[in-house]
């Protein structure tokens, strides 16, 4: 695959217990490290989304099609 496009996900996440936002994103960055396609580490920022504060994250995956693999850059925002 020649490029790559831009892909716009907003997921709503309801928590069965309570998690302050610097301990879910402590175990979020974990996980995606762990991922086999990820070029770790991943980048951390504070920031602040309508008003909420948040945090954005941003790493490095590869995608594998068939002999040939693309790197994307993945940026999201947690809050």
């Amino acid at each position: 695959p020649e490029g790559a496009g831009v892909n716009l996900n907003l997921i709503k996440q309801d928590l069965p217990v309570a998690v302050t936002l610097n301990d879910y994103m402590e175990l979020n960055v974990q996980q995606i490290e762990n991922l086999p396609y990820i070029k770790a580490p991943v980048a951390q920022e504070a920031t602040t989304l309508g008003g909420q504060e948040g945090s954005r994250l941003q790493y490095d995956q590869t995608l594998q099609f068939g002999d040939q693999s693309v790197t994307q850059t993945v940026t999201q925002y947690i809050t």
